[in-house]
């Protein structure tokens, strides 16, 4: 029999997710709803999923929205401007999405030339050359010169795409515009995402790298610490386990390094993949 510490910990009503010491983005992704009780780190004490547990078979789902078979993804509501997709029925009668990726076409250009992007766009609209590079605005991030409309790569916001951007005022000073990376597991890790399978993610990663699966060698940790006690919804089911809040398994250690999964914020478990050096 597993002991239960009960956890008392500060907490501060609030809407937004704050800096969360554990990754969310598998409960944004989805659109779910954090709870209005937070920790003081910044994290909800659980989300609310209706569109993971109560979805309709004969629908397919991205980003918190629904869209019937058939029926295409508005470019403003995609994952990416590089994906065109639509949702249809397998061959198993299963909704799933049916995805073309843009090609985009670079023509060669002389090297006085700048290749132009938006924000949101995957591929670049236009280029411009020669004299008229000096009408566009610049940025400068680190030490480095930007053209207005051009890719602008940050080590600190490896999690968003950046463009160089002229500023409102006009003039030609240009200021770093960035969206953050929308991640895609619904429409290529779908089937692992409803067949209960945890979010791995790593120290780098902005989304999960992959969905671990429940499998048979799982335990509770003895000495993991619950902070929940046994209230249901602050509780995550993984596979055969019913895991308090605060709760982890033993380290799974593979080949690749050693997965540690918790039920840090239910409803559900996520896992740390620490690769091996």
């Amino acid at each position: 029999m597993r002991g239960t510490l009960l956890f008392v910990s500060t907490l501060i009503f609030s809407s937004p997710v704050l800096a969360c010491i554990h990754p969310v983005k598998h409960y944004t992704t989805l659109g779910c709803t954090p709870s209005a009780e937070f920790y003081a780190e910044g994290c909800p004490l659980s989300y609310n999923c209706p569109t993971l547990y109560e979805r309709d078979p004969d629908k397919c789902y991205l980003l918190g929205r629904e869209y019937d078979i058939g029926q295409s993804v508005p470019p403003e509501e995609s994952i990416s401007s590089c994906y065109f997709m639509s949702c249809y029925q397998n061959n198993e009668n299963k909704t799933e999405f049916a995805v073309a990726i843009a090609d985009c076409f670079f023509p060669i250009e002389p090297d006085t030339c700048v290749y132009q992007y938006e924000p949101n766009q995957c591929c670049s609209t236009r280029s411009v050359c020669g004299d008229d590079r000096e009408n566009l605005a610049k940025c400068t991030v680190n030490g480095r010169s930007y053209y207005e409309g051009e890719r602008v790569y940050l080590e600190d916001r490896h999690c968003q795409t950046c463009v160089c951007t002229r500023a409102s005022s006009g003039c030609l000073e240009g200021e770093v515009t960035c969206q953050d990376h929308l991640c895609d597991f619904e429409v290529f890790n779908n089937k692992k995402l409803l067949d209960g399978a945890a979010p791995v993610y790593d120290d780098i990663s902005c989304c999960p790298i992959d969905w671990r699966l429940p499998q048979d060698a799982d335990a509770v940790a003895q000495c993991a610490e619950s902070y929940s006690g046994n209230i249901p919804n602050l509780q995550c089911l993984y596979g055969n386990l019913t895991l308090n809040q605060g709760e982890s398994l033993v380290p799974s250690i593979t080949q690749e390094g050693t997965y540690k999964c918790s039920c840090a914020i239910p409803p559900l478990v996520h896992c740390i993949l620490e690769r091996n050096s």
